[in-house]
C-alpha cells in the first residue's frame, strides 16, 4: 500500500449554537462530494448524518459522528456534534479527536450562547477555527451586521473570505474577496471594502506582511493562500465564509477552502505526553501512538472505540498496545465512517481517525502507543455534571441489574457520572442537564429493560463543631463472667475548614495501655460518620485522648471502642455542633434581556454573585456561588426562563454554614435518617 501523505490530511469538528444547521452542512457537504446519494432532512428523520434512534425521534444532533471524504487528493475527517448544552461532553470530545474547528453560525439569530462557549473553548485551547454563517439565504439575514458581531465577540482577527451576491434580493453566490478582482459591478463597493479589510488583517499576521502592506506592496495569490494556513493554525487569524447549506450555495467554496486553505495534519506541533518528559511529531517514521477520544455503541457494530492517531502508522495485524492497561491486542480490522457505513482499512496515518470494535478494557482518554516507545497524553478535560437525580428501582429486585446497566452507559459518557452517596445511601445519577438524563435513562430501558424513578437527591450536610469542650466516658458492664471497662477523657476543637479530623495521643504514664488507643480512635470515628446534629458526618475537628484508665482483666478494644464514641458525643454535644452545606461555583452565560431574570432566580437560591462580565455581543457571564440544595433544579429552571438559550456550568467550592432557620429544617426532615433506612 501507498504511504499517505499526511499534508493531505485533515481533521474538523462542526461545532455551534443548537439548530444553526450543522447537521445540515454535513448532510450538504457529503452530498455534494458524492459520499452521498441522497440529500436527507433533519426534519424528517433522513438525515444522512443524525441516523440514531434517539436523533430521529428527538429531531436534534445528540451524539458526535466522524466521517470522511476525499477530494483534490485530500483525506478530510469531519465530525458532526449536538449544538445543546446538554450533550456538550460529545463536542469537546470531538474536538479532541480533530485539528480544527468550523464554528456554525445562524445569519439570522447570529451570535448565541453556545456559539460563545465554544469560542471561548477553542481559544483557551489554541485550536484553529473557521468560522461558516450558514442560512444567508433567509428573510432578515444580514451580513454585515453578523460580521459586525462576530468581529466584535470574538476579535478583529475574525476575517471574512467571501461575500453574498443578491443578499437583499435573491441570494445566489459568494465571491471570494482573497481574488484580486470582482467582475460582479452590483457588489464592486461591497467587495472593495471587504477585499481592503481581509488585506489589512492578513498583513497583521505577520511583521513582514505588515510593512510590505504599509508599503503599498500587493501579496501573490500564492503567498496568501500559504499565509492563511499558517496564520489560521497559529490562531492569528479566523476565516468566515458564508452561504446556505439548504440552498446549495457556498458549499464548494467551503469545501475547497477546507482542502487548501486550511491547516492539515502535518503542520501541527509534536503532541507532548501528560508529563511532558516526552513528544511524538506527527510523522510516519515517528513510533505509532493515538488516543482514545470516544466510545459508543454502534447499533449496526457492537461497541466502537474512537482514536485519533498523532504519529506513526498503526497496522491492524501487527496489534495495538493500550499504555494505561500494558496490554496488547491484535487487531483485525479498522474501521472510518461514511455515515452509519463503515469501511475497512488496515492502516491509519497521522492525523487519521478510525474505530475499533469490541476492544477489551478500553476507556476514553486511553493512550495506545509502540510498546518499546511508550507514550501517554494527557486526558481530555470533559465538563462537570451539574445537574443530579436519586434513581430508584421501578421494580424489587432489579437494583444491580440498574447498576450495572447505568456504570455501562457511564462508561461511553464520560459527563455521565454514577455513584452511591455514602452520606445519604443513594444511588445518584448526574449529568449535564435533564434532557441529557433523560436520553440515557431512555437508554437503559432499551439496552437493559429496566427502568427508574428519578427524584431530587439528598444533600450532603456535614457537621462540625464551633468551640472546644471536653468528654468523658467510663464505660462499665458486668454481666456475669468477664466485664467490660474502659475509661476515656478527650477535648475537641474546632479546626480550619476543610481540613478534615486529627487524633492526638496525649496519654502519658500508660494510664491507657497502647494496645488500647487505636480502639478509642475508631469509636471516635465511628461516632463522627453518624454525625450529632442531624446524623451527617462530622469534619474539621480534632481531638486530644489526655487520660483514662483501665482494668486488667475486663478491659477490650470493644470497651474502649464504646467509651471513645460516647465521649466524642459528650465532648461534641457542649462543642456547639452546627450543619455544613456543600456550596457550588456557578457559571452561567445568558443574553441580556434574560440576566436580570437569572440573577434574580440566583438570589433567591440564597446565591452570592461574585461577578458580572461580557461574554460577546449581547451576553454576559455571570458568576456566582449558592448552596446545591437550592441548585439542582436549577439548570430546568434555567431553560424555562431562557427558553434553552442559556450555557450553565457548575462546580464544587466549599462548605459553608447552614442558617439556624434551614438547619432547624433538615435535623427535622434526616435526624434518623439511617434507623429509618434499617
Amino acid at each position: 500500500m501507498k504511504e499517505k501523505d499526511v499534508s493531505k490530511i485533515k481533521s474538523f469538528a462542526v461545532v455551534g449554537h443548537s439548530h444553526s444547521g450543522k447537521t445540515s452542512l454535513v448532510d450538504r457537504i457529503f452530498y455534494v462530494v458524492g459520499e452521498s446519494d441522497r440529500l436527507g432532512k433533519v426534519t424528517e428523520g433522513t438525515s444522512f448524518s443524525d441516523y440514531f434512534e434517539d436523533e430521529k425521534e428527538r429531531g436534534t444532533t445528540i451524539h458526535s459522528k466522524v466521517f470522511r471524504f476525499d477530494k483534490d487528493g485530500y483525506t478530510i475527517f469531519m465530525m458532526d456534534t449536538p449544538g445543546y448544552n446538554d450533550f456538550y461532553g460529545e463536542t469537546i470530545g470531538a474536538l479532541a479527536g480533530v485539528d480544527c474547528a468550523i464554528v456554525v453560525i445562524d445569519a439570522v439569530t447570529g451570535v448565541q450562547v453556545q456559539t460563545t462557549k465554544v469560542m471561548r473553548y477553542l481559544s483557551k485551547h489554541k485550536k484553529p477555527a473557521l468560522i461558516f454563517i450558514n442560512r444567508m439565504d433567509k428573510e432578515h439575514a444580514d451580513y454585515d451586521k453578523r460580521i459586525s458581531t462576530i468581529r466584535e465577540s470574538f476579535g478583529s482577527h475574525c476575517v471574512p473570505i467571501n461575500i453574498p451576491i443578491g443578499q437583499e434580493t435573491d441570494f445566489s453566490e459568494v465571491v471570494n474577496v482573497m481574488k484580486e478582482t470582482c467582475s460582479n459591478e452590483n457588489i464592486k463597493t461591497e467587495y472593495a471594502k471587504y477585499r481592503e479589510l481581509f488585506l489589512e488583517t492578513f498583513a497583521e499576521t505577520d511583521d513582514d506582511l505588515t510593512m510590505r502592506y504599509l508599503e503599498g506592496e500587493e501579496f501573490s495569490p500564492e503567498e496568501i493562500e500559504e499565509g492563511m494556513r499558517i496564520a489560521t493554525k497559529e490562531c492569528k487569524l479566523v476565516p468566515i465564509l458564508c452561504g446556505s447549506a439548504e440552498k446549495n450555495i457556498g458549499i464548494n467554496e467551503l469545501i475547497n477552502f477546507l482542502c487548501h486553505d486550511m491547516p492539515s495534519a502535518d503542520m501541527f506541533a509534536a503532541k507532548k505526553s501528560a508529563d511532558e518528559k516526552s513528544e511524538r511529531k506527527p510523522a510516519v517514521s515517528e513510533p505509532y501512538s493515538a488516543k482514545v477520544f470516544k466510545i459508543v455503541s454502534d447499533p449496526y457494530i457492537g461497541q466502537l472505540t474512537y482514536l485519533r492517531v498523532f504519529s506513526g502508522v498503526l497496522k491492524a495485524d501487527q496489534g495495538i498496545n493500550n499504555v494505561r492497561t500494558q496490554s496488547k491486542e491484535r487487531i483485525n480490522n479498522f474501521f472510518t465512517f461514511k455515515g452509519k457505513e463503515q469501511k475497512q482499512v488496515h492502516e491509519a496515518y497521522p492525523g487519521e481517525i478510525i474505530a475499533i470494535a469490541k476492544l477489551k478494557n478500553t476507556h476514553v482518554n486511553d493512550t495506545f502507543a509502540d510498546p518499546a516507545n511508550p507514550i501517554e497524553y494527557p486526558d481530555i478535560e470533559f465538563p462537570r455534571p451539574n445537574t443530579s437525580f436519586a434513581a430508584h428501582s421501578k421494580k424489587t429486585g432489579e437494583e444491580e441489574k440498574i447498576s450495572n446497566g447505568l456504570h455501562t452507559i457511564a462508561a461511553e459518557d464520560p459527563t455521565l457520572k454514577i455513584e452511591r452517596n455514602k452520606a445519604t445511601k443513594e444511588l445518584v445519577i448526574s449529568g449535564l442537564g435533564d434532557l441529557h438524563i433523560g436520553v440515557k435513562m431512555n437508554m437503559l430501558k432499551k439496552k437493559f429493560g429496566v427502568e427508574v424513578d428519578l427524584s431530587t437527591p439528598k444533600v450532603a450536610y456535614k457537621e462540625t463543631i464551633r468551640k472546644k469542650a471536653q468528654g468523658h466516658c467510663k464505660h462499665k458492664k458486668q454481666s456475669g463472667g468477664r466485664g467490660q471497662y474502659a475509661d476515656v477523657y478527650i477535648k475537641v476543637e474546632p479546626l480550619e475548614r476543610g481540613t478534615g479530623f486529627e487524633f492526638v495521643d496525649e496519654i502519658v504514664g500508660g494510664v491507657i495501655p497502647k494496645g488500647f488507643i487505636p480502639a478509642v480512635e475508631k469509636g471516635i470515628i465511628g461516632a463522627m460518620d453518624k454525625g450529632i446534629f442531624a446524623g451527617f458526618p462530622v469534619e474539621d475537628v480534632k481531638v486530644r485522648l489526655y487520660f483514662g484508665s483501665y482494668h486488667t482483666v475486663d478491659s477490650s478494644e470493644l470497651a474502649f471502642k464504646i467509651a471513645g464514641s460516647k465521649a466524642f458525643k459528650e465532648a461534641t454535644e457542649k462543642a456547639e455542633s452546627y450543619l455544613l452545606e456543600p456550596f457550588m461555583d456557578i457559571e452561567v452565560i445568558v443574553s441580556d434581556e434574560f440576566m436580570g431574570q437569572v440573577t434574580g432566580e440566583i438570589n433567591v437560591k440564597r446565591g452570592r454573585i461574585m461577578g458580572i462580565e461580557s461574554a460577546g455581543s449581547g451576553l454576559q457571564l455571570i458568576k456566582a456561588q449558592a448552596p446545591l440544595s437550592e441548585m439542582y433544579r436549577f439548570p430546568t429552571e434555567l431553560r424555562s426562563i431562557t427558553g434553552g438559550s442559556a450555557a450553565f456550568s457548575m462546580d464544587y467550592s466549599h462548605y459553608e454554614e447552614v442558617p439556624s432557620m434551614i438547619a432547624k429544617k433538615v435535623r427535622d426532615a434526616y435526624k434518623h435518617i439511617d434507623e429509618e433506612e434499617e
